[in-house]
């Protein structure tokens, strides 16, 4: 009896002991908190996770920006004078910001709260952590301090990891002399209407090739650009969603030109066009904006939202600036051994629609405040029609990033222009999709095939070939047969002023929510723009007349519809192909 009950007073002990340091505890609430991040994250349940990293990495570095968040709180309200808040401060700073971070939108969805109504909900829950928990004792200064040093140097470790750039080695072929140099720049997100108010746009025009009806492959940013980058039709390619890449497929153009003695970079503002992504191969140079896996924290995700209301992009986890972006690729351009590739990718005018401070008032006039934003996730996850109000502020938005952005882009084609071989530089200028605001009740892109998400601007510059305007329907995937053409590389098929073209050819798999994913494919000709879902169901648009596809057709009997017919039936056959291809190796279950 003795024995069990100095066993169990010495526990008692133990645990008196540790709920009485404020450090203690500081460690055990962010770890919990850390851990609920995690778990929140992994079970998906706001339908947006893409963690790019192994699942260790997650484990480890979420919880320990909790942990270190905690231990900082712990340090100020130690001293005297704060001590008899440190109770509060702790409940807040973990488990009440998490709360707030993450479950308020879960609570919103699911139960059909308004903001006011799950925020009280929280409140309440964080009132009564603060109630429950003991009152402490001070803490060991010197054991606080090596704590907070030691989780310091995990996240600069995690920094170290996803470090921005990378070098790689460089040209392996044998440069041809006199080749011409290539510019690839990708505006992502801007659509066709409104990339005409970029004076970017409108000043390549004036020596340009102008595809007045240019259309991607698909409605999001990673198969655009993988069909552009590698010539391939998406769907004839295995998606891997857990690493959000591509299966390597045929070569890139920067692995052909490299190959071909050029010097390859990149800039890619977009995050999901990560090295990881495979987008990347042949690039000898490399400035990637990497989703860093802390980014995925409620903290950071609280950082974020508190420097885009100040109009800023968060330094921890937001994309490279149009500024940003173009100082780097005009450095590289300026010091490139020749001949040279540089593919680049803007991403201001992508959701949130960021637009810069140096954008004056017109900027803040435009921004959309929290109650649009709510309005638009309502619409995008629940899909509930937007107010019209609503859909108009956020296109504005949307074309003051774009008129921000025309600024940087302006600078870098300037600049360009003032090279030595200026004369001797192919610069192709185009989106990867378009953006929806409220047409068919839908938001943002990626969730149709629709005019407004596939109908992007392409303009192509050849040195020595003069301006013109082409009117036929054509794929921007067909834009890496173009440029190998153009600098002498035989046996890559026809491209964009050859004739016959290709089909504009569109492909997605519509995730519909509470629905099994629906594929579709979309096909344009000159006339008509053909969607057909796998389910049979089909939609005709005119859309010469009807160019927001506002009216579907109600009865066709046309031999150019049975081609497009035809044509989708083919490219719907390669896919079922593809998929019962793997899906006899195990890869789809």
């Amino acid at each position: 009896m003795i024995s069990e009950h100095n066993s169990s007073s010495g526990g008692r002990r133990i645990v008196a002991a540790f709920v009485r340091s404020p450090t203690a505890l500081a460690v055990l609430v962010g770890l919990v908190a850390g851990v609920a991040d995690v778990v929140f994250i992994e079970s998906n349940l706001d339908g947006s996770r893409v963690i790019p990293y192994p699942a260790a990495l997650t484990w480890t570095f979420i919880p320990l920006i909790w942990v270190t968040l905690c231990l900082s709180v712990a340090s100020l309200f130690s001293i005297p004078v704060l001590r008899r808040h440190l109770t509060a401060a702790l409940a807040v700073s973990g488990p009440g910001l998490l709360l707030m971070s993450r479950f308020v939108p879960l609570l919103r969805r699911p139960m059909g709260l308004g903001v006011s109504a799950a925020s009280a909900i929280i409140v309440a829950i964080v009132v009564l952590l603060v109630a429950c928990v003991w009152r402490f004792m001070p803490s060991n200064p010197a054991f606080e301090v090596r704590a907070i040093v030691l989780a310091l140097a995990g996240i600069a470790g995690l920094a170290w990891y996803s470090r921005t750039s990378v070098r790689l080695p460089g040209p392996t072929g044998n440069a041809i002399a006199g080749q011409k140099n290539i510019v690839l720049i990708f505006l992502d997100t801007v659509r066709y209407d409104d990339a005409l108010q970029m004076s970017a746009v409108r000043d390549l025009a004036t020596r340009a090739a102008v595809f007045d009806n240019a259309w991607a492959p698909a409605s999001w940013t990673l198969p655009s650009h993988f069909g552009v980058l590698t010539g391939m039709d998406p769907w004839v390619v295995r998606f891997d969603g857990a690493r959000s890449r591509f299966d390597p497929a045929g070569m890139t153009l920067a692995q052909v030109l490299g190959v071909h003695g050029y010097t390859t970079a990149g800039v890619f503002a977009n995050p999901l066009l990560r090295r990881g992504s495979g987008l990347a191969r042949g690039l000898q140079q490399a400035y990637v904006a990497e989703s860093c896996v802390l980014c995925a924290s409620g903290v950071v995700h609280i950082i974020d939202r508190v420097y885009y209301h100040a109009g800023f992009l968060s330094p921890i986890c937001d994309w490279f600036t149009a500024p940003e972006v173009t100082t780097r690729a005009v450095d590289f351009a300026s010091h490139a051994q020749r001949p040279y590739f540089l593919a680049i990718n803007y991403i201001d005018a992508h959701s949130p629609y960021y637009v810069e401070s140096r954008c004056g008032e017109e900027g803040r006039a435009s921004r959309m405040n929290d109650a649009d934003i709510s309005q638009l996730l309502e619409t995008v996850y629940d899909k509930k029609p937007i107010a019209p109000p609503v859909a108009g502020r956020s296109r504005e938005q949307y074309r003051a990033s774009i008129r921000c952005l025309d600024r940087s882009v302006s600078a870098l084609l300037a600049s360009l222009e003032r090279e030595p071989d200026a004369a001797n530089t192919i610069v192709a200028l185009i989106a990867d999709h378009g953006e929806q605001f409220g047409e068919h009740s839908m938001i943002g892109h990626g969730n149709s095939l629709y005019r407004q998400v596939l109908h992007v601007p392409m303009l192509l510059a050849l040195p020595g070939r003069p301006a013109e305007h082409v009117s036929d329907p054509v794929s921007i995937s067909d834009l890496y047969p173009t440029l190998l053409q153009r600098v002498g590389i035989p046996g890559v098929g026809p491209g964009l002023l050859d004739a016959p073209r290709r089909p504009a050819v569109a492909f997605y798999r519509i995730f519909l929510q509470g629905l099994p994913p629906e594929p579709a494919f979309s096909i344009a000709s000159s006339r008509y723009h053909l969607i057909a879902w796998k389910s049979g169901h089909e939609e005709l648009y005119a859309y010469r007349d009807d160019p927001e596809e506002l009216h579907p057709l109600q009865h066709w009997d046309d031999a150019e519809v049975g081609q497009l017919r035809h044509v989708l039936a083919e490219a719907a056959a390669r896919e079922d192909s593809r998929a019962a291809e793997f899906n006899s190796l195990g890869y789809l279950q």
